[in-house]
């Protein structure tokens, strides 16, 4: 079995979607913020909000991808 955790964290908004052979897609959105001016905390929040909103702790995803246009380093 596979899961893959797709982010794409744009300038506009923070979207991901959950694939599991098992299960519906489960897709997650939320405002933007930029990713490299984010303090630690709010950037731990963002993830537990992700991860309670797509029910993520009961899995560690085979794969996780991340895009963010514009956080070059």
């Amino acid at each position: 079995m596979t899961s893959i955790v797709s982010i794409d964290w744009g300038g506009t908004n923070l979207r991901a979607v959950c694939l599991r052979p098992e299960l519906d897609m489960l897709l997650y959105n939320a405002p933007a913020a930029n990713i490299r001016l984010l303090k630690k905390e709010k950037l731990r929040q963002i993830i537990r909000n992700m991860v309670a909103e797509m029910k993520l702790s009961a899995i560690a995803p085979d794969f996780l991808l991340v895009g963010a246009a514009g956080a070059g380093d």
